[in-house]
């Protein structure tokens, strides 16, 4: 029974080690954390105050409306791999499986110094929006 139990967690041990997300550079690791919506690119879309962003180390996204979490997704961030940004650096991918019911979709990443993000989905006539570390 104790060999049970040992490789049981010698099994949690690795896969909570496995679990983080590669980064491509250490400027990539400013993504990390927690980040409150302040603008986005379209001046007459109406801006939820209240939104929040959260990136875990170990690969979950989650975003907040109202203090309510709204969508959680699994996320990879990788170097740019966009046609239209050829400019940016990093490029967030987004994996949905069963965590979600939102298309999967990939965002081009610009930091503002260590305190403001910049995420713009993928695409000719994207949107975008700016965030600040909370």
């Amino acid at each position: 029974m104790r060999k049970v139990y040992l490789i049981l967690i010698t099994c949690i041990f690795f896969v909570t080690i496995s679990c983080k997300v590669e980064v491509p550079s250490p400027d990539a690791e400013k993504i990390f954390g927690t980040w409150r919506l302040i603008g986005t690119g379209y001046p007459y879309y109406p801006i939820d105050k209240t939104q929040q962003i959260e990136f875990k180390r170990n690969g979950i996204f989650l975003k907040y409306s109202q203090g309510k979490r709204i969508e959680k997704r699994r996320f990879q961030i990788s170097e740019n791999k966009s046609m239209v940004y050829k400019n940016a650096k990093y490029q967030i991918d987004y994996n949905d499986d069963a965590f979600s019911n939102v298309p999967s979709i990939s965002q081009i990443v610009y930091f503002q110094g260590n305190d403001t993000l910049s995420l713009q989905d993928d695409g000719y006539d994207a949107q975008g929006a700016i965030y600040v570390r909370k």
